[in-house]
């Protein structure tokens, strides 16, 4: 498909069907209830009610945790059968999904995380050659931790996207496929649409900053509305992005 295609078919998914839309909208509400926990809290000097409002959030934000990222995985599925569907929930291939995608999330990190952490050593080396020198390790060692990040981070986006067809980790970690996947793509298409997706991102979110002025109704639009919509927009997206390599 085309960028253009990608994308207009990416932010009108999530308005595909609004109940299904709710649905999806109201697993957010479990950033909600610890908000209005945390709001509460706030004015009040209860060393108890603090203690039930943190354990409140640390419960709702992991069973988040465990449901979001399978879901983003069922989601990115449509994408690639090009299907118009938003997927209903299944919590128990949910959780196990996000738990692969984390497994991936980790894999994906550790080698640009030796690196830079071994180059972080070299810098404090040359650092008794003065401040020159260290000037340059420090700069050098920014360089290089963004260029990985840039390159893993395109690695594990395609991870991703090979988890959710095959359903398979040991497809989501063959770097000799994802290598192909991404020929097939075209990388200058794949970054292309990320930037687009970043750039529209900003700009929903910059307005609806302008709704959490309003209060309460306003974090909830927020919270309950854009961030769901943007989260099903960009899933779906990239699913429609790899749907041509499948």
């Amino acid at each position: 498909m085309e960028i253009g295609e990608i994308i207009s078919e990416s932010f009108r998914y999530p308005f595909n069907n609004s109940s299904d839309f709710l649905r999806v909208a109201a697993l957010f509400v479990l950033f909600v209830i610890p908000a209005i926990f945390s709001t509460i809290t706030l004015f009040s000097n209860n060393a108890s009610l603090i203690v039930v409002s943190t354990v409140i959030m640390i419960i709702c934000y992991l069973i988040f945790a465990l449901i979001a990222g399978g879901y983003f995985l069922s989601v990115i599925k449509e994408g690639i059968n090009q299907s118009g569907l938003i997927p209903e929930y299944d919590f128990a291939k949910n959780i196990v999904d996000s738990i692969k995608v984390w497994v991936l999330g980790f894999i994906f990190s550790l080698i640009p995380s030796i690196i830079i952490f071994i180059l972080a050593f070299v810098v404090v080396g040359i650092s008794s050659l003065g401040n020159a020198a260290l000037g340059a390790g420090v700069i050098m060692l920014i360089l290089v931790a963004l260029i990985l990040e840039i390159i893993f981070g395109i690695f594990l986006t395609i991870s991703i996207l090979r988890l959710a067809n095959y359903d398979s980790l040991s497809e989501a970690l063959s770097f000799s496929a994802i290598r192909e996947d991404l020929n097939a793509i075209s990388i200058s298409k794949f970054i292309l649409l990320y930037i687009i997706f970043a750039i529209i991102v900003f700009v929903i979110l910059f307005i609806g900053v302008f709704m959490l002025l309003i209060p309460i109704v306003g974090a909830i639009i927020f919270t309950m509305i854009i961030v769901p919509y943007i989260y099903l927009a960009t899933a779906y997206g990239f699913g429609l992005l790899y749907s041509d390599v499948v």
